[in-house]
């Protein structure tokens, strides 16, 4: 197997099998009353049951697929923008690891497309939901329509001293912080802006996010929208956990994969992999806590894992 189809097979088992089906599932089956097992869990579910009618019911399920879809496209969008956080990947047989960038350069968009079909169509459980909305859209060739390089977010001074260390060096605890930090920003709160924004009535700000409203059906926003003003928190909520669990397999499985590297460049020189740098517990659990990146630098509230 050519090597780029190998790298391909293992994004697509981890990103899309394990991180975004999970996704799904946790946030659909938090609305549809899976899980009671912690008091906010069941208020959630009370919430839904009581101010949401089925037509809403129905856009708040089909709206928690996209905002994951949308997460996933923000993270590949931003490995595919810096130079200075490389996801690496050693195959067997290869000499050197391959930086998925080098075989994926147009990275966001591999998730779409059925006729070419995109990661989501080939490694997803569930049924692709965009066909129609890309067929209206002329979006079925992917590199018709690319998407431009991220401004990425200014940096704090990090390392960050009013945290703990865990062992690490300064030069460990700067790469950890800087990638966390461009993760919240780039990937979970960007995420949530963008559908907020959509469902403000504001213009999306690429092709793609446009397709993705499209694929819902007629007048969500408007509906979702006086739900919302209801229970001003709970939908957010929802949208939230998804995208957190969704980040939270992902990390999971990197972290546990001798395959994989997360390299990312400091201002003290490179730290070749953030997955093998000492931690209290794994990469994953580095979203959660007081210490955690939701914590200190989401702009949204912290996730459900944190709330009990």
């Amino acid at each position: 197997m050519p090597a780029c189809q190998q790298v391909q097979e293992k994004v697509g088992t981890t990103f899309i099998k394990y991180a975004r089906d999970s996704a799904i599932y946790r946030g659909q089956g938090l609305i549809e009353g899976l899980y009671n097992h912690f008091d906010s869990d069941r208020e959630i579910f009370e919430a839904i049951v009581s101010a949401f009618s089925v037509s809403e019911f129905i856009d708040l399920h089909q709206l928690i697929v996209r905002v994951v879809d949308r997460a996933l496209f923000n993270c590949f969008h931003l490995f595919q923008s810096t130079d200075e956080i490389r996801f690496l990947i050693s195959l067997e047989g290869a000499d050197e690891p391959v930086n998925i960038k080098r075989c994926f350069p147009d990275m966001p968009q591999c998730l779409f497309g059925t006729n070419n079909p995109g990661w989501i169509a080939q490694y997803s459980s569930y049924v692709y939901p965009y066909a129609r909305a890309e067929d209206a859209m002329s979006l079925l060739d992917y590199r018709k329509a690319p998407v431009a390089p991220l401004q990425m977010p200014s940096l704090p001074a990090f390392p960050d001293p009013s945290v703990e260390w865990h062992g690490r060096t300064a030069q460990q605890q700067e790469a950890l912080d800087k990638f966390g930090f461009w993760l919240m920003r780039v990937v979970r709160d960007k995420t949530i802006d963008e559908w907020l924004s959509v469902m403000a009535g504001y213009e999306p700000p690429d092709v793609w996010l446009a397709m993705q409203a499209r694929s819902l059906l007629e007048g969500w926003a408007e509906r979702l929208q006086r739900v919302q003003r209801l229970e001003e928190d709970v939908m957010i909520t929802v949208l939230l956990e998804a995208i957190d669990a969704m980040l939270h397999d992902a990390l999971y499985d990197i972290d546990a994969r001798e395959e994989y590297r997360i390299a990312v460049k400091t201002s003290r020189g490179w730290v070749a992999d953030l997955t093998r740098v000492p931690m209290l517990v794994n990469l994953a659990a580095e979203l959660f806590g007081e210490d955690g990146w939701i914590a200190r630098f989401s702009r949204y509230p912290r996730a459900w894992v944190d709330r009990e």
